[in-house]
């Protein structure tokens, strides 16, 4: 019996599609084991698929790319989820992990006739899959609309807001299905127009309040600044919430949610709202670069919860009010900001039943919230006659106000609805028959949960006012250490679930939270009971126990999971660090900090860090352990070190003599790794030296990755002299051992380094293959300027390739976005292709302008003093400024003699080669560009022989040898051909005219031949032909050593002021013959009158 295969689903349908991120450079890379991982990739689908009742569609998919079709959302849900964990788990091949892109899409198809879906939803899915991220997984808000309950609990949905896909007009909405314990954070989706989005994500329904939320958008659109205005716990945040999902798709640059709730300071406002809009910056963070980050973007700004920061918050908000026109922004307060064009909209109680018997109970928003509410605690509870009338005077009795309504729902699992009302109307007497304005409503709210406070036992009424040392969210682990690790803790932390006093944050990891309007009347019932110095002591003390955990694995390959548990408790730390310094414990907040100095590094708050330390104080370090001591001159140092400020050197050397007082070598041969990355680009000798040792040192130690990082120092030596080839091995090295400790940072030195590398070596798609690499491995470190220098590489290749506009575009936004978050260190890196591109766009005057006045501050290294210094000759010669170029060009050809960076060198030869030719110095030029030429080709960068070869290709047809010419010129075609480069930054139009000159000189089949046989020459052997051809010359036709030895001083004579008669005297010749030489000597000089003459000769001998 033959077994058919099922046919395809048809109608509405739903697909999971999948493809490999970085396929092609893993099948360049390891061929043999990417065979291997791809097939298992597809037996994974196809298992996944038969669990599911899904069916791989083999007639589609190209390359690395699948297509699966299930007749249920939901079973396409599910299986998605199993194939990323499947593909987590798999043992793979290759040296990386396989991971794959992930999109679900659901709609209507049809198959046509050769079995392939066709339709919108296809091209909707395959652009979803395109948008995401390697072991991402993107659903469409139809997908899970569709299939939701195919989920199981273990899964976590983030909603990405509305995207427009390529190609598609209408935004499409996006969701992110992450199964616990994987990766959640990832890049931005590449979608055009990529909005930001951050808003939260709220596990329960908001009843009613749809008038409320058409009125909210209408002035929305009105407004620059609308401000919702309540007491607290009258559901002004949720309706944040609602009113950002509702509208975001009016802002092509998404929405921003900011929560000030966690903020203890007002300093700490401007932090916060710059880590939400994405500016992550080792510089100072002020309200004037949020400003300038949000300048140009169309979005919406939430701040949730000012009012306890009310003045910072209306300051920031004013400021973009003012300067972004495009970015309306919502905020929460208990007050009004007292902005212009500020509109309040105060929050209105929700309706409450009208009958004594409840019958209009469920009419009413309040009737259905607290129903809603009490269904949650006990499923499937139908409300009859007598608990309507009940549930109608609770909801009177709350007032409808939201909060205090959860609350007491939260009580019926254990209260009937009738005990529930007496004794609410017993608690609330006093409130009777009082007015409905906000002061009455916040005393409402006050008595709801004091009234809920109450009837908790005393370990659970000691639980809540303990918690209220939390700001933000926190762990259960967390929780129970503060309440002093006893056995019951968490069983009181687990009622206060129940009884909604603590709200369940449920994510990738479980944390718990206050609602701020509960916080404080803890923190009140903590101050009472005398307990609040013990309570936030023990909060201090559990910050500490966390960030030394976390902070031993921010250099090991957990560094993500570390990073993003720092993250949610940054707020913790802050406030824990505000108390401790304010009761004399200061050694304590610099523990925190000295505990994960990278923490502050690598997500750009390096400058709040060094302020920490600062605020503690100088007599700190007495009142620390010796082993203490020595971190905390290790973070000093870091934290400096990472925003160039002054006195990390000094850092450095306490750190060595207090690690050498305690004999620890393993920490003073970091602080020496550490030096040594500064060092590299102002004294790369030293690093040289000292590279292997150190090395030995770390390894002693136990230290693989300051091990590794003394590769990423010494490889950075090598790059400052010039010899990338020697870096080569260093960042195999490098390479190795970074993937073997599995750390991102490492992992982007290395790429980064690399790809200056392989620039300088002519490995053109290597470097366009870091710059797509370099995001996935950063992504949860949102440091940006790892990702600066790799996308500048890139754009010089671009440049190169003939993309000189898109590259201006691209790299001045890039430009702007560093300026604008006072990160320096890589300005000169994204420079460099920028002044290329308005080279080659013939904007040279430009490139001047903008970048003269940067010349000192990138002086101060070695290596860009070198680097830049050739690029400004570029640019003054570019320009015309020829004697300033001159100038230059010798100044940085000293300076890299001297330096031993031969590199440097032979760019400047190269360049006054260039000068020399133009001059019609032939003899000198050629003596420069061979000189330069050695060089490049025993270093082996090609693309700077090519550039010789056409230099010297020139020569030889000023000196009328246009086969020889031809030769060369055909081996650096080939050269180029190879690499896709297509320009030469300024001496584009010179080697166009050389060209033409070529094809003048010689006919078509005698161009092509020695064209052809230059082609097929491999480099090596086109620089010996090069250096074969060097002595044997002719005189040139044209230039000033064309002329002959009597021409020459009929020349010197005209310059004197002679007239012909005087010079056929002074030379013994005829007057005929004078005037003869007087017109040859003006052709081979391209002049037309005895005046340009003279001035040439004058400038002959200046020369």
């Amino acid at each position: 019996m033959t077994s058919t295969v099922p046919p395809l689903p048809t109608g509405i349908v739903a697909f999971v599609l999948t493809d490999v991120e970085e396929s092609t450079a893993r099948w360049e890379r390891t061929p043999e084991p990417m065979a291997g991982d791809l097939g298992r990739h597809l037996a994974i689908v196809d298992e996944v698929c038969a669990r599911w009742d899904g069916r791989r569609a083999v007639e589609q998919g190209a390359g690395d790319s699948t297509v699966s079709a299930f007749a249920r959302a939901s079973d396409a849900l599910a299986a998605a989820v199993e194939l990323q964990r499947a593909m987590a788990t798999e043992a793979w091949a290759g040296t990386d992990p396989l991971r794959v892109r992930v999109a679900v899409h659901a709609g209507e198809v049809h198959v046509d006739a050769v079995g392939r879906y066709q339709g919108p939803t296809m091209n909707r899915a395959g652009r979803l899959l395109q948008a995401g991220h390697g072991g991402q997984t993107l659903a469409s808000t139809t997908a899970i609309e569709l299939g939701r309950g195919g989920l199981d609990d273990a899964v976590h949905l983030v909603d990405l807001g509305p995207h427009r896909l390529r190609g598609i007009d209408e935004p499409v909405g996006i969701v992110q299905v992450t199964p616990d314990g994987h990766q959640a954070s990832f890049p931005p989706l590449r979608t055009a127009g990529t909005a930001a989005v951050t808003l939260p994500h709220p596990d329960s329904s908001l009843v009613g309040r749809a008038d409320d939320l058409r009125v909210l958008a209408d002035l929305v659109d009105r407004h620059r600044v609308l401000t919702i205005v309540g007491a607290g716990g009258c559901g002004k945040t949720r309706l944040a919430i609602e009113l950002a999902h509702e509208t975001i798709g009016r802002f092509p640059h998404g929405a921003v949610w900011v929560d000030l709730a966690p903020v203890t300071g007002t300093e700490a406002v401007a932090a916060t709202v710059a880590a939400a809009v994405g500016l992550h910056s080792s510089a100072e963070v002020t309200v004037e670069r949020i400003v300038s980050h949000l300048a140009d973007r169309s979005m919406l700004l939430v701040v949730d919860n000012c009012e306890h920061v009310i003045d910072r918050a209306a300051t920031t908000i004013a400021a973009v009010q003012a300067s972004c026109p495009r970015v309306q922004v919502v905020a929460t307060s208990r007050e009004p900001l007292a902005l212009s064009d500020e509109v309040v909209w105060r929050v209105p109680s929700l309706g409450t039943p009208t009958e004594a018997d409840g019958g209009d109970l469920l009419d009413t928003d309040s009737g259905r919230l607290v129903v809603e509410r009490i269904r949650r605690v006990l499923p499937g509870y139908d409300v009859d006659g007598e608990d309507r009338a009940a549930l109608a005077e609770v909801c009177r009795r709350l007032d409808g106000i939201p909060l205090a309504l959860e609350l007491a729902a939260a009580r019926i699992a254990t209260m009937p609805p009738r005990e529930l009302a007496a004794r609410l109307s017993e608690r609330f007497s006093l409130l009777a028959g009082g007015s409905r304005d906000s002061v009455a409503r916040q005393r409402t709210i006050e008595a709801s949960v004091a009234w809920s406070y109450q009837l908790l036992e005393p370990d659970e009424q000691r639980a809540f006012r303990w918690l209220s040392s939390f700001a933000g969210s926190f762990t259960m682990a967390a929780a129970v250490h503060l309440l002093d690790d006893d056995r019951r803790a968490e069983d009181a932390v687990e009622r206060l679930l129940r009884c909604s006093l603590l709200v369940d944050r449920r994510g990738p990891v479980r944390r718990l939270q206050m609602l701020e309007p509960i916080r404080w009347f803890a923190r009140e019932r903590l101050i009472e009971a005398g307990e609040a110095d013990r309570a936030l002591g023990r909060h201090l003390d559990g910050c500490i126990v966390a960030v030394r955990g976390l902070g031993a694995a921010l250099e090991g390959a957990q560094v993500t999971v570390a990073l993003a548990e720092l993250d949610r408790d940054l707020d913790n730390f802050r406030a824990a660090m505000d108390w401790a310094l304010h009761h004399e414990r200061a050694a304590d907040a610099a523990r925190i900090v000295a505990a994960a100095p990278w923490f502050w590094i690598w997500r750009g708050r390096a400058l709040e860090g060094q302020r920490w330390l600062r605020r503690c104080g100088p007599e700190v370090e007495r009142l620390l352990e010796p082993a203490e001591v020595v971190d905390r001159w290790w973070a000093e140092a870091a934290l400096r070190m990472n925003t160039s400020s002054p006195g990390w050197d000094e850092a450095v050397r306490n750190g060595v003599t207090s690690a050498r007082a305690r004999g620890d070598q393993g920490a003073e041969a970091r602080f020496h790794v550490l030096r040594s990355l500064a060092q590299a680009f102002s004294d790369p000798h030293t690093v040289l030296a000292e590279a292997d040792p150190l090395r030995a040192r770390c390894r002693a130690a136990g230290d693989p990755y300051w091990a590794a990082t003394s590769l990423v120092s010494e490889s950075l030596a090598q790059i400052t002299l010039g010899r990338f080839d020697l870096a080569v091995p260093l960042l195999d090295q490098l390479r190795d051992e970074a993937e073997a400790i599995g750390h991102p940072q490492l992992l982007a030195d290395e790429i980064s380094r690399r790809a200056l590398v392989d620039r300088r070596l002519g490995r053109y798609d290597d470097v366009h293959r870091a710059a797509e690499r370099i995001g996935h491995v950063t992504a949860e470190l949102t440091e940006v300027n790892a990702q600066a220098l790799v996308h500048a590489q890139a754009a010089l290749v671009d440049v190169a390739q003939g993309r000189a506009a898109e590259v201006l575009d691209q790299m001045d936004a890039l430009m702007r976005r560093h300026v604008d978050a006072g990160e320096y260190g890589y300005i000169p890196s994204i420079a460099l292709p920028l002044i290329d591109a308005l080279i080659d766009l013939g904007r040279a005057d430009e490139a001047f302008d903008r970048f003269e006045p940067f010349w000192e501050s990138f002086r101060q290294s070695l290596s860009w003093r070198l680097r830049m210094g050739n690029t400004r000759a570029l640019v003054l010669h570019a320009r015309g400024d020829v004697e300033a170029a001159g100038e230059a060009a010798l100044e940085v050809l000293a300076e890299a003699t001297e330096a031993a960076n031969e590199h440097e060198v032979a760019n400047a030869e190269r360049l006054l080669g260039v000068i020399d030719r133009d001059a019609q110095r032939y003899a000198r030029a050629e003596e420069r560009l061979h000189r330069a030429l050695e060089i490049q080709a025993r270093l082996g960068y090609p693309q700077y022989i090519a550039d010789l070869l056409e230099e010297l290709a020139g020569i030889e047809l000023d000196h009328g040898r246009p086969d020889a010419a031809a030769v060369l010129f055909g081996a650096s075609a080939s050269e180029r051909t190879r690499a896709g480069v297509v320009r030469r930054i300024c001496r584009q139009r010179t080697y166009e005219a050389d060209v033409e000159r070529l094809a003048g000189a010689l006919d078509a089949d005698r161009l092509a031949q020695g064209w052809a046989r230059g082609a097929c020459l491999e480099l090596p052997d086109a620089v010996d032909l090069a250096r074969r051809g060097r002595g044997r010359r002719r005189r040139p036709t044209t230039g000033w050593e064309s002329l002959t030895a009597t021409e020459v001083k009929v020349a010197a004579l005209v310059a004197d002021g002679r007239t012909n008669p005087e010079i056929a005297d002074a030379l013994i010749m005829g007057r005929a013959t004078v005037k003869t030489h007087v017109s040859t000597i003006l052709r081979k000089l391209g002049l037309t009158n005895r005046t340009q003459l003279a001035a040439f000769v004058s400038e002959q001998r200046a020369g």
